[in-house]
């Protein structure tokens, strides 16, 4: 039983270990800007609304691709969402 003790911490240690290097070593999770836009503009929209949130956590993934696909929409419908709760304001211009 003493064998299994230390065998057992040491390759809990290693695998503790592993796991450290994995994280640390791995490039930045910087996500691209336009994730970060829509992550930020539906985190409050998704507090009230399941399908902002549904975009403030795709948009929290970090990836470009999904992020770029769901842009449009995303925004508008936070934006509508935001605008609808009496948010205040002129809301959005027209171009």
């Amino acid at each position: 039983m003493n064998l299994r003790s230390p065998a057992a911490a040491l390759s809990s240690a290693l695998l503790l270990s592993f796991a450290l290097v994995d994280c640390t070593s791995a490039e930045p999770h910087e996500a691209p800007p336009e994730c970060d836009e829509i992550a930020s503009l539906c985190h409050a929209a998704g507090e009230i609304d399941a399908e902002a949130e549904h975009c403030h956590e795709q948009a929290h993934e970090g990836d470009l691709e999904v992020c770029l696909d769901i842009q449009d929409e995303c925004l508008a419908l936070c934006e509508a969402v935001l605008g609808a709760g009496g948010a205040g304001g002129q809301g959005g211009a027209t171009h």
